[in-house]
């Protein structure tokens, strides 16, 4: 019998190396990666396509534009605003997947050497609503690509067309690893927080009076807690990494999330204003950008919660070591161990910032939707003052 997942994750690696997002290669069966000659000029030749069609986007903005039938000016600058703002962005991370390709080959390595399949339960399902929530926005969008192709009659505008799809696409699959690297990730914590917990737990058990049995627990205990300490370490050493070599991508990616969000929000505030081609019902455009925003939004939802949840599980680890007050007489070694662990964790506090421009929490999250709904607005606003 297929297994599901891997076969979720074996089409993710070969549709990042199709599209040019992958320039490496991974064994699926170790986990290792490596640059080979084969993988570079698949890369090279796949990022040169979508160049190709890029620039025949530029050539042609005009007649892509006049293709969606839009009626006022500022649903036009709209539109190739997004693009531009789709393009640059794309640019940069491709460009930053090839500047730090060698730190990604040692990143996927150091990867298979710290996860193994006892994590999968707990990233499994994310990564399902992941794969599910990214196949459907680009399946809508891919539809709306098909609706405008109906009035294309030259092969240099469907290029056109087709660039700004593969943009979706290339986006997609960074988003997808970067998704995936942390779900492992959140998946890791789970289980050092319950190991954690479970020594928690004897250590609060554990009886002074019998001297002999209280030594040889402590002690026990103290090499468990070590082990959890060194992992955690580890973990965010890992996290730090990944950070840094993600950095300019995920800020890209965050910048395109709100452009689109926005543009495609007042898009379907506006839908009654324009129709992408006559004989297809208003109704219809409607429905399908309905859809487009709401899967839009589950993913990036799907995107925020696997990141906040990482950083639940990294809090949850904090508050257990709090415990520490509750705690009997211990031996020596084992308060040691202890109070290093919590000295460690509080010199390292966990944040994920991206080129010093913000970090990502809840607060950032929030200030981001209203950020969205208000630019959304002030559009809207803007077109009906000039109508």
């Amino acid at each position: 019998m297929v297994d599901l997942f891997k076969w979720c994750l074996s089409h993710t690696y070969f549709a990042g190396r199709i599209t040019g997002v992958l320039n490496f290669e991974i064994d699926l069966k170790t986990g290792r990666a490596k640059v080979t000659r084969k993988a570079t000029i698949c890369a090279a030749c796949s990022n040169l396509v979508v160049y190709i069609m890029l620039a025949c986007y530029v050539i042609n903005v005009q007649r892509v534009v006049t293709v969606w039938a839009m009626t006022n000016r500022l649903q036009e600058y709209i539109l190739v605003a997004l693009s531009v703002f789709r393009i640059i962005c794309v640019s940069l991370s491709l460009v930053s997947r090839w500047c730090n390709r060698r730190e990604f080959v040692q990143l996927i390595d150091s990867f298979s050497r710290q996860f193994g399949p006892e994590i999968l339960p707990y990233c499994r399902r994310r990564i399902y609503c992941k794969i599910f929530s990214t196949t459907a926005v680009n399946l809508i969008q891919f539809i709306i690509i098909l609706i405008a192709r109906w009035k294309l009659k030259d092969l240099s505008t469907t290029l056109s067309i087709l660039g700004l799809f593969s943009i979706t696409v290339v986006i997609s699959m960074i988003i997808m690893q970067y998704f995936i690297a942390m779900a492992n990730i959140r998946a890791r914590y789970i289980l050092l927080n319950r190991e954690l917990k479970a020594i928690v737990s004897e250590t609060q058990n554990l009886n002074p009076k019998q001297v002999g049995v209280f030594v040889t627990s402590c002690c026990n205990l103290a090499d468990r807690l070590e082990k959890v300490a060194k992992a955690q370490s580890d973990l965010q050493a890992f996290i730090d990494r990944l950070t840094t070599v993600f950095e300019v991508e995920v800020v890209c990616l965050i910048v395109t999330y709100f452009a689109n969000l926005v543009v495609n929000l007042y898009l379907l505030l506006s839908i009654n204003e324009f129709n992408i081609i006559s004989n297809i019902s208003l109704d219809f455009l409607t429905c399908i950008f309905t859809a487009l925003n709401v899967f839009y939004f589950v993913d990036f939802w799907v995107n925020a919660s696997n990141i906040f949840s990482l950083l639940d599980a990294h809090e949850e680890m904090v508050v257990q070591l709090s415990q520490r007050t509750s705690f009997q007489v211990l031996d020596p070694r084992l308060e040691t161990v202890i109070d290093s662990f919590n000295l460690n964790l509080a010199r390292n506090p966990f944040k994920l910032r991206f080129l010093g421009l913000f970090k990502i929490d809840r607060f950032a999250l929030f200030a981001l939707i209203n950020s969205i709904l208000g630019h959304t607005i002030v559009l809207v606003q803007i077109e009906f003052e000039n109508k």
